[in-house]
């Protein structure tokens, strides 16, 4: 179906623009705090994940934590995904 699909609607497909890309505002205290809670080996796994969520996100790529945002300015839409510092200088 996939391929049927784009293979039928090649005209219509465009490749994905340029973003504008921010790095987010965390505090430093949130950092720290997050820094510390995912290096503890007494909270649960699903603590801390619930905790990345909550403060940074997850990097778009890698499933990392994220540290920047970037913003694509589709015809109808606006795309925001979050990557890391190395995905982000990979060139994504």
């Amino acid at each position: 179906m996939h391929k049927f699909y784009y293979a039928n609607n090649k005209e219509k497909l465009t490749s994905k623009p340029k973003p504008t890309i921010q790095p987010m505002n965390i505090p430093s205290e949130s950092l720290q705090r997050l820094d510390r809670i995912l290096s503890s080996p007494t909270i649960s796994p699903y603590r801390k994940d619930k905790l990345v969520k909550e403060i940074a996100g997850y990097c778009s790529v890698c499933g990392g934590v994220a540290t920047q945002i970037a913003n694509y300015q589709m015809v109808d839409a606006t795309l925001v995904e979050k990557y890391c510092d190395t995905c982000l200088a990979r060139g994504i």
